[in-house]
């Protein structure tokens, strides 16, 4: 539990950035789940569910 705590806790503080290898479109959910479950990405999975268009997404740039 405590190395789960500390890797919530480094992006948090700005100290590490997770690398977003690819993101997936809701209706493409499935395929985003298959390639996490059989290790086909490298870095984060996003699946883009209320975005109208690449790039419009909300950011959590809170500390």
């Amino acid at each position: 539990m405590a190395e789960a705590h500390e890797a919530d806790r480094l992006p948090r503080l700005g100290m590490i950035a997770p690398t977003l290898s690819v993101t997936y479109s809701l209706t493409e959910a499935g395929g985003a789940t298959r390639a996490v479950r059989l290790g086909e990405h490298v870095g984060k999975v996003s699946i883009s569910c209320l975005a109208p268009s690449d790039g419009l997404g909300v950011e959590d740039h809170a500390p």
